[in-house]
Parts: structure tokens; C-alpha cells; sequence
């Protein structure tokens, strides 16, 4: 590392961690700033041991914005080992877990960072907010391609040879990241990180890695992009766009309650907190309010058809709603414009 100081470059060469730099205060510091590991990610939690037979702890776990799981592996004493691959031992478990699950961790984390009680709606909330290619939580359905990153001072030879082996034969997502401590005349610290592995000149890994986030690797198929994100990107809807509970949402039964001069099956597109949003007039003399559109169906029916819906669940926004009354879904909009 250089060093300008006083009109001078001077090299500074690294320093071990030990004695100066704890686990704990590097980890503390990638909890942080995420983005020090190379990537915006969204910590759910640390030192987790979610599993009976668990002996020791997964450092830090994490999603990134196409909404897969990522698993942190810290080191700071030495060369990282074989026997210190925990996280690949952590993989699978983690990649079974239910998004459900994944939320609940982050709202023990959310709850102790914040020294009162959070509702699990907080961390679902929070992961919808963060992850890109969802409108809302019951969206999310991260893959069991869970990606790896190992960050250590340094990598035995060994350790890197199995890390490219396993990326090269059997297309692991898994990352050797170098960080180094430098400390300066004054005793200033500081940090770098480079990832070691996959070069970078292997844009192989990239692509392989952008795909495998694209898909869903349940069932081979391909993941669809949230259907409000896609439509606001290909202007096909915009800020203050109408768009009405659809008709074929109503039992039979119920039908006939759908009335298109009701205007409280109608909402409107409220961009203004940064994210999709359902402003919902409720006609009632209330002021408007500014609904999830996974959740807006509920107080509509409730508002509507009082007493027949007890149990609301999060809704397919793409097939709930249309932009004119009795209209094409959003989800047929998508499809014949070609986006899904």
C-alpha cells in the first residue's frame, strides 16, 4: 500500500492482524460496510449457529440484490486453511432454509442492533426494500445456490487450489478475498481487500454468477423480475398510474361485488418513498393510505366484502391487478410486451 504523506509516496508494507485487529472487530467492520467484501449485501446475521449439530458459528450471513443467500468466512490469524472451509460445510443447510426462516434472523439482528422489539413485517420489509428484482417479500425465493466469500490475510497455495478447482469443475460460487492491515508511522490502520480468486480477468465467473442469480434453479426455470420494477423500467406504468383490483380475484360467489364505479377497488402507484407503493383511498372520510401492493387486496375485500377474508396472505401482485377495470393483468401486460 502507498502512503502520500507531506508531498511523499511511501510503501507500506502489511502488518499481521494479530494483536492489533480482532475477528470480531473485522468482522464488526464488514457488518458495517458489506460492500468492503465487493458487493452491496444486506447482513441478516452473525455468528449464527441455526442447526443441532452446529460446533462452531458462521461468521456472517448476508443476500445480495438479486436475492441470494451469501455466506461470509473470516480469518485473521495466519493462512486460511482446508480446515477452516466452514462455510462449505454451512452451504447447504442454509440454501434449505425457508425465506420465513432468513427473516426471522434478520429481525434478531434488527432487534438487537435496535435495543426494543422488531416485528418479523420490519426484516420482510427490509429485505424486499433491498433486493432488486422483488416488489415484495413473498416474492423473494432465494435459490440453493448459496455463494461463498473467504476473506483472510492470506491462502495457503493448497487452499486456493481447491477454491479454483471447485469453481473450474463443479462451478461453485466461491470467492478468496485478500484482506491486509497497513499501519502507518502515526499507528493509523488501514484495510484493503482484492479478490485473489476468481481473477478478475475471468469473466467466465461473472457471467457464470449474473446467470445462476437470473435463474431459479428450482425446476431449471428462469426467474421473473418483480412485475412493478419491470413495467415502471419499460414505461408501461408510471408514479400516479390507476390500476384496479382485477375480477377474477373474487370467488364466484363474491363476483358480483366487483363494480367498476367502486372506487375503493381502485389504488394508485406511489413512487414517493423510493419503492413501489399502493395509495388506497378507503372513501370512508379517512385519509388515503399508503399500502404494500402484496397486501393491498386485504382492507380492499375487507372494505368491500366485510368478514369473508380472516387469514390475508401476501398476494401475486402480478395477476391481482390491471390497469383498467376487467383489464389484462399485469403479468399478461408483461407477457405480451415480451418482459417475462
Amino acid at each position: 500500500m502507498v502512503q502520500v504523506a507531506e508531498g511523499a509516496a511511501v510503501m507500506l508494507p502489511p502488518v499481521e492482524f494479530v494483536g492489533r485487529v480482532s475477528e470480531a472487530k473485522l468482522e464488526e467492520w464488514l457488518i458495517g460496510d458489506p460492500e468492503l467484501a465487493g458487493e452491496p449485501l444486506l447482513v441478516l446475521g452473525s455468528q449464527l449457529a441455526e442447526f443441532a449439530e452446529d460446533r462452531d458459528r458462521l461468521d456472517v450471513l448476508a443476500v445480495d440484490r438479486n436475492g441470494e443467500l451469501v455466506l461470509l468466512e473470516l480469518k485473521v490469524d495466519g493462512a486460511f486453511r482446508l480446515t477452516d472451509l466452514q462455510a462449505l460445510a454451512y452451504a447447504a443447510g442454509y440454501a434449505a432454509l425457508p425465506p420465513s426462516h432468513l427473516a426471522e434472523i434478520l429481525r434478531k439482528r434488527l432487534e438487537k442492533q435496535a435495543g426494543e422489539p422488531k416485528a418479523l413485517e420490519d426484516a420482510k420489509a427490509a429485505i424486499a426494500a433491498f433486493v432488486e428484482i422483488v416488489d415484495e417479500f413473498e416474492e423473494w425465493a432465494p435459490s440453493r445456490r448459496v455463494r461463498i466469500k473467504l476473506i483472510a490475510p492470506g491462502y495457503p497455495k493448497r487452499v486456493l487450489n481447491t477454491v479454483k478447482w471447485l469453481g473450474d469443475v463443479y462451478a461453485m460460487p466461491i470467492e478468496a478475498i485478500q484482506c491486509q492491515l497497513f499501519e502507518d508511522a502515526t499507528g493509523k490502520l488501514s484495510l484493503t481487500f482484492e479478490r485473489l480468486l476468481p481473477l478478475k480477468s475471468d469473466d467466465a465467473f461473472d457471467l457464470t454468477v449474473k446467470e445462476a442469480e437470473e435463474k431459479k434453479i428450482v425446476g431449471g426455470g428462469r426467474r421473473r423480475p418483480a412485475i412493478l420494477k419491470t413495467l415502471i423500467e419499460n414505461d408501461l406504468i408510471e408514479d400516479g398510474q390507476e390500476l384496479w383490483i382485477h375480477p377474477n380475484v373474487f370467488t364466484p360467489e363474491l363476483r358480483h361485488h366487483f363494480d367498476p364505479s367502486d372506487k375503493r377497488l381502485r389504488v394508485v402507484l406511489d413512487l414517493s418513498a423510493g419503492k413501489p407503493l399502493f395509495r388506497w383511498d378507503p372513501d370512508n372520510g379517512m385519509e388515503p393510505q399508503l399500502l404494500s401492493p402484496s397486501m393491498a387486496w386485504f382492507p380492499i375485500f375487507e372494505a368491500v366484502v366485510p368478514g369473508r377474508y380472516t387469514n390475508p396472505v401476501g398476494s401475486p401482485v402480478n395477476n391481482h391487478y390491471s390497469l383498467e377495470p376487467g383489464g389484462p393483468t399485469l403479468k399478461e401486460i408483461a407477457l405480451k410486451n415480451g418482459l417475462w
